[in-house]
């Protein structure tokens, strides 16, 4: 079975009217149509808008569950860590 796209797996948890647009293998956008932010992905670490979030686990479920409200927050600047 092949991996899915790390972006691709984002995406699908991502909350309703955001969208991402994959820019390569390892960056994307999200957007939710009024602010943009880039994602780059290191690993088991994330920068999102210029922030640095890691991880100890390396369980793509897991990491995307945790990374999505952290992109959230700086998309719309409503705290949610």
């Amino acid at each position: 079975m092949e991996e899915e796209n790390k972006w691709t797996l984002l995406a699908s948890i991502l909350p309703g009217g955001i969208e991402l647009n994959e820019l390569s293998e390892d960056e994307c956008e999200v957007t939710d149509g009024e602010n943009t932010i880039k994602v780059i992905s290191n690993d088991t670490s994330y920068v999102v808008n210029g922030r640095t979030i890691s991880f100890e686990d390396t369980d793509p479920e897991i990491i995307n569950t945790l990374v999505v409200p952290f992109i959230m927050q700086e998309l719309d600047g409503n705290r949610r860590f």
